[in-house]
C-alpha cells in the first residue's frame, strides 16, 4: 500500500474517531460496558477542571479558545500551529467521504451527522502536537449540547464498532474499541480504531476526548509508537487546556 492509500485510511479512521468520542458521555449515561473501560470522573484526590466562560455566558469565544491552545503550546514547548475557528472550520466542512464507499451504510450518514453538528453549533480552535497528532477544543452554545449526542455516539459504536471503507478500489478494514483514559474533567472517554487490509495491519488511531461544561477538548493521536505513554500525554494535554480555559 502507498503512502497516499495509507493516509486516506488513517484519516478516515480519525473522523471516525473523532465522531464517535465527542459524544460527552456522562457516567450516569453510558453504557456498562463503557464505563468499565474507559474513566467518567476525575480521582478524588485530584482537582477537577470546570470551565465556565464570564458572567452571562455559556459558550467560550473562538478567540478564547484559541488564547488558551496558545498558553498551552508555550506552557508544554508543542511545536505544533495553534489553528483558529477560521482555520479550522473548513477543514471540517470538506467532505471527507468524497468517493468512500462505507459499510455498513449508516456510519457514513452517522459520521457525516456528528460533523455537521459540530460545525453548526461549537467554536473552534486546534494545536498540533507530534506530527499530524492534534488537540481540538470545541465549545458549544449550551451545556446539554454535548450530552444530546450521547445516543447517537452509542448507535455509532454499535454499528460502526467493525467498518470497511473502500477507498481507490482498495478495501480498508477498521476496528473501534474503547481503552482507559482519564483526565480532570467531569467525563472522558478513548478509543481506538485499528485500520488494516487483507488482514495485514495498517494502521491505529488513538482519540482521548474529555468533556466539561460546554467544552469537548480532543486529542487524535495517529500512529503512536508507543500508546500508555502517548493516552499519558494526551491527558495532561487536555488536563492543561482545560486549566486555561478556567483562568477566563
Amino acid at each position: 500500500m502507498n503512502n497516499t492509500m495509507k493516509t486516506g485510511a488513517l484519516c478516515l479512521a480519525g473522523i471516525l474517531a473523532l465522531s464517535a468520542c465527542s459524544s460527552g458521555e456522562s457516567a450516569s449515561s453510558a453504557s456498562p460496558a463503557s464505563q468499565a473501560s474507559s474513566a467518567s470522573a476525575p480521582a478524588s484526590s485530584a482537582p477537577s477542571f470546570t470551565p465556565a466562560p464570564a458572567a452571562g455566558r455559556e459558550q467560550y469565544t473562538a478567540d478564547e479558545l484559541e488564547a488558551a491552545l496558545t498558553a498551552v503550546k508555550a506552557g508544554q514547548g508543542l511545536n505544533g500551529e495553534v489553528r483558529n475557528d477560521a482555520a479550522v472550520r473548513p477543514l471540517l466542512a470538506e467532505n471527507p467521504f468524497t468517493g468512500v464507499t462505507i459499510a455498513p451504510e449508516q456510519c457514513r450518514s452517522l459520521m457525516s451527522s456528528f460533523l455537521d453538528e459540530k460545525i453548526s453549533a461549537g467554536n473552534l480552535a486546534a494545536v498540533g502536537l507530534e506530527g499530524s497528532d492534534m488537540l481540538m477544543l470545541i465549545s458549544y452554545d449550551n451545556a446539554s449540547a454535548p450530552n444530546q449526542q450521547t445516543e447517537g455516539s452509542r448507535q455509532l459504536i454499535k454499528d460502526c464498532g467493525n467498518f470497511t471503507a473502500e477507498l481507490g478500489g482498495t478495501a480498508i478494514d477498521g476496528s473501534v474499541e474503547t481503552i482507559d483514559a482519564s483526565t480532570q474533567a467531569p467525563s472522558t472517554q478513548a478509543f481506538r480504531t485499528e485500520l488494516s487490509r487483507d488482514g495485514k495491519p495498517l494502521g491505529t488511531v488513538i482519540q482521548v476526548s474529555a468533556v466539561s461544561g460546554t467544552v469537548n477538548a480532543g486529542v487524535t493521536l495517529f500512529d503512536p509508537e508507543d500508546e500508555d505513554a502517548a493516552v499519558a500525554a494526551a491527558e495532561t494535554t487536555i488536563n492543561a487546556a482545560l486549566a486555561e480555559l478556567e483562568k477566563n
